[in-house]
């Protein structure tokens, strides 16, 4: 499936689409070309939460209707067909086109002409190779005689490999849930049954639809939990207790003018606004829930220590008895002795990857993470720049997983046409013989374990108006933008030092 946008944020003219399939992801280009703000849409368009939102609105009426069998049986079928997944498409294209303001924290455009234009291009025969099971699990407004209650029920939507049929049916209390579903939870939706059927129906298609897009093109499918990392993230575990008090203080001012406003959009021009995006809140909301004991969840100990590797250190969580917002420290061996340090005195490389570090020990789940970061170079080393992009490539290939990364770094442009061509020559040569090839040499920073293929990578030029697709061909990608910029410096370089060594022998 491909997303293509238009008039969002810096980018006008704009008619290249972008392969959601991919598993990792790099956008480069100029500075303020619109980067960050298609980084955010895509965790916008991934994100459960808003599907949520776009089955209860308005944009998703009508979806099913004329294609859903009218019976109310508790075992039914529904054929998902070219029209059906355009429709969908459609509807969510339009959804997103006016959520995104929410989700960038902006108003919304007055003129039509500056509108955001969103849509999909998809074609019903890629989703046949694909097998998934969705259990939804529903709580809806049940009416008793004494008052109302919330009622749970479970809709299952299974689709089988060479099929394009979806078997619906509601599950009894009893029934055994399947262990690899793509599990959903939703509250409150209408109570008529007909109703329910068909907003879960449009919410397991397009978790299908979707979940087939990050590059789970065969076999089974799990859902996607995206997570952003801004650039400005060192801020965050150095000023952290100051971000805790804000947003409590700005709690407490919330609820004493909640007692005072009278209209709804009082409430949601006074109240609800933040001075930063969504994806941004739900970081800090993340740290935040670090306050109520977190536990490590042990899946990627390995990414935590090439990332312990790389900031020399680890990150460690402390409450002075319990009470008070958590406290980072930096903690690292000097002459045999573990020392801590608070964070405002480490490094701002151990800052910057703060938050990466509590992501891998804390909130990636065991599969289906896509993890977006922004400027993933910003305070590194260059060493530590390469050996850090070896590490999230090693996150995508682990566990089905995506990367996205928006850089200005030519030096990770380069690591990332070495693993190209070290995937090419898997033709020729199998692994320990590429080891001794490398050894041979004496190359550095490849590691040959790490696998790259040019059909899992993504990469999309900004100019500031339009995006640019680079080619991945055998021989890497020409990321000329850059090269451009090197070659001219280099350029510059030898000319001057021409012009000394001509004057120094005269």
């Amino acid at each position: 499936m491909e997303l293509v946008i238009k008039n969002l944020g810096p980018i006008k003219g704009n008619q290249q689409s972008i392969d959601l399939s991919k598993k990792f992801f790099i956008f480069l280009g100029y500075n303020n070309s619109g980067k960050t703000y298609v980084s955010q849409l895509l965790w916008t368009i991934f994100n459960q939460d808003k599907h949520i939102k776009f089955i209860k609105s308005t944009f998703a009426d009508g979806v099913l209707e004329e294609v859903c069998d009218e019976n109310h049986s508790d075992d039914w079928q529904i054929e998902l067909t070219q029209s059906l997944l355009d429709s969908i498409l459609e509807k969510f294209g339009l959804f997103l086109q006016k959520e995104i303001f929410t989700v960038y924290n902006q108003d919304q455009p007055d003129s039509e002409r500056d509108k955001s234009s969103i849509f999909f291009k998809a074609t019903v025969n890629d989703f046949i190779e694909t097998q998934v099971t969705t259990v939804v699990t529903i709580d809806f407004p049940g009416k008793l005689e004494l008052g109302y209650s919330l009622e749970t029920r479970r809709l299952q939507i299974t689709k089988s490999i060479n099929s394009l049929v979806l078997n619906v049916k509601w599950l009894e209390p009893f029934d055994e849930v399947p262990q690899d579903c793509i599990r959903l939870h939703y509250n409150k939706i209408s109570s008529e049954a007909t109703s329910r059927k068909l907003s879960c129906l449009i919410l397991a298609i397009l978790q299908i639809i979707l979940n087939m897009s990050v590059g789970f093109k065969h076999g089974k499918l799990s859902s996607t939990v995206q997570f952003f990392l801004p650039a400005s993230r060192a801020f965050f575990s150095m000023f952290y207790t100051y971000i805790y008090e804000i947003e409590r203080n700005k709690g407490e001012e919330d609820r004493r003018l909640i007692s005072e406003l009278t209209s709804i959009e009082e409430i949601r021009k006074k109240i609800f606004r933040r001075s930063y995006t969504q994806p941004v809140s739900q970081a800090i909301e993340a740290l935040y829930e670090l306050n109520h004991n977190p536990l490590s969840l042990g899946i990627y100990n390995a990414r935590l220590i090439e990332l312990a590797e790389i900031m020399g250190g680890d990150i460690i969580l402390d409450r002075v008895e319990n009470i008070g917002p958590v406290q980072f420290s930096f903690r690292f061996k000097e002459n045999k002795q573990e020392i801590d340090l608070p964070m405002y005195l480490a490094s701002s490389s151990a800052n910057q990857l703060t938050l990466l570090y509590l992501y891998f020990k804390y909130w990636a789940r065991e599969k289906g993470n896509f993890l977006i970061i922004d400027e993933p170079e910003v305070n590194l080393h260059p060493e530590n720049q390469i050996k850090l992009l070896d590490l999230l490539i090693n996150f995508v290939s682990q566990s089905d997983n995506k990367v996205l990364i928006a850089t200005h770094s030519p030096l990770l442009a380069d690591a990332v046409n070495n693993y190209l061509y070290i995937d090419n020559l898997r033709q020729y040569y199998d692994n320990e013989q590429i080891k001794e090839i490398i050894a041979d040499n004496e190359l550095q920073y490849l590691y040959p374990d790490t696998k790259l293929s040019r059909e899992d990578l993504g990469v999309y030029f900004f100019t500031g108006d339009e995006i640019i697709s680079y080619d991945r061909g055998h021989y890497g990608i020409y990321f000329r933008n850059f090269k451009d910029t090197t070659i001219s410096l280099k350029k510059s370089s030898e000319t001057l030092t021409d012009y000394i060594y001509d004057k120094e022998n005269e």
